[in-house]
């Protein structure tokens, strides 16, 4: 049995998910390898184990700023300025880092060029399928925010019935109450920064991707590329 927990990447151009599979015996592990980061990223930078790290902020010129409670001030690496933002992109690193050493689990990242979120996750449905047939398993998704129009919930009940592995219809969790969910926001981003190649950034950004996530990404085939992506048409 599988968590898989999914969050989104993009712009006009394209569309990206990262699914973040979890196997259930590892969960408890899992989830403590990362709070124990979170702990070291605490004491040394004040920033609350609660905090959601959403990528897109953290890694901007200004993130959602954070206050001390004990000390009622605040937090310098939430703060701007050109020494706090290269911090905050360490620490966006090292968070791929903790992602990229977890025992057994599996990270599945799809690419789809335009704006159909929907029919890219209907891609990544059918592929998650194929992995949980090869694993002889099954799953339950977690989703990042609300499922507004059920769009996905049609996704999940137009697989056929006989046949599936993915439980249920999905789960929906704000990703500032599941840092399972923040863990696959960083993925996705990740992968997007891999696949858009924004020339503002450092080329280092380029790689993070493949380099710090090689361990636990999925290869499976022609359809994924050297970056470990599976694309769509």
């Amino acid at each position: 049995m599988f968590l898989v927990y999914v969050d989104d990447s993009g712009d006009e151009d394209r569309v990206l998910l990262s699914a973040l599979a979890i196997p259930d015996r590892r969960w408890n592990g899992s989830l403590r390898a990362w709070l124990t980061w979170r702990k070291t990223l605490q004491h040394q930078h004040r920033l609350p184990v609660t905090y959601e790290i959403h990528s897109q902020e953290w890694l901007s010129a200004s993130p959602e700023v954070c206050w001390d409670e004990a000390e009622a001030g605040l937090v310098a690496i939430t703060t701007q300025g050109r020494d706090q933002r290269r911090l905050r992109f360490d620490v966006f690193e090292k968070c791929l880092k903790t992602i990229g050493s977890l025992a057994d689990v599996q990270l599945l990242t799809l690419y789809r060029q335009g704006s159909n979120k929907f029919a890219a996750y209907d891609g990544l449905l059918a592929w998650i399928e194929d992995f949980l047939q090869e694993q002889d398993a099954r799953a339950t998704i977690i989703l990042d925010g609300l499922d507004q129009g059920f769009h996905y919930r049609a996704c999940h009940r137009a697989l056929k019935l006989a046949k599936r592995r993915i439980l249920e219809d999905p789960t929906e969790r704000k990703s500032c109450d599941s840092q399972f969910v923040q863990m696959a926001d960083v993925c996705v981003h990740a992968a997007f920064q891999s696949v858009a190649k924004n020339e503002g950034r450092d080329l280092k950004v380029w790689g993070w991707y493949q380099n710090y996530l090689q361990r636990v990404i999925v290869q499976d085939g022609s359809e994924v590329d050297s970056r470990g992506i599976r694309g769509l048409p």
